[in-house]
């Protein structure tokens, strides 16, 4: 016989007697599907936590899409925004998440970022690099600086938030997932104000 006991929001215990924990006497791993969630055993106890996913620009339009997509998978979600009024809003309709603020063209916040993430939780297992930005403006008339803002954030945020995730999940030598949201306008010439 196994119970589940709640230990936080991302974290639950499957308490099962030490002679259960032989295969032949009644304790199955398959119980960890259920939940859905990863587990390691720790004298009488499996210790279970939620994936963590985060995702950038997760305050508003796709980004809090995928957030509340990824939640109702049963991740516990960092919902990371510049915005982060708009982030706390996203977070309070999710399951089990957390807010962090987080400028993408800064790479040392995304290292912070992804470090804190880790030494919390001992895990990353989904980032997904989705802030982006556009001033929907004619060639003819962006200037410099806009130009520079839009490449700072859609260019080097992917990168820097994604070489931060990458090396987490290099260290934990645990699988992970790394996803970069894109737009089609860059495969189209027909967009207007984005070709």
């Amino acid at each position: 016989r196994c119970e589940v006991q709640r230990a936080g929001s991302d974290t639950a215990i499957l308490v099962a007697p030490a002679a259960s924990k032989d295969s032949s006497k009644g304790f199955r791993p398959e119980f960890a599907e259920v939940v859905g969630a990863a587990f390691t055993t720790i004298d009488e106890e499996i210790v279970m936590t939620r994936p963590i996913a985060c995702v950038t620009g997760a305050g508003s339009g796709i980004g809090a899409a995928i957030a509340k997509e990824l939640s109702k998978r049963g991740n516990h979600v960092v919902v990371a925004d510049i915005d982060i009024d708009a982030a706390r809003s996203v977070a309070t309709s999710l399951e089990s998440a957390q807010v962090e603020p987080l400028d993408v063209t800064d790479p040392v916040a995304c290292d912070a970022l992804v470090n804190a993430i880790v030494s919390q939780h001992q895990r990353l297992d989904v980032w997904v690099s989705n802030a982006g930005i556009s001033k929907m403006q004619l060639f003819v008339d962006t200037p410099p600086e806009d130009l520079r803002r839009t490449f700072e954030v859609n260019v080097f945020g992917v990168f820097y938030g994604g070489q931060a995730a990458a090396r987490a999940m290099m260290s934990l030598k645990t699988p992970g997932c790394i996803i970069n949201i894109a737009s089609m306008a860059a495969k189209q010439g027909n967009v207007p104000f984005l070709s």
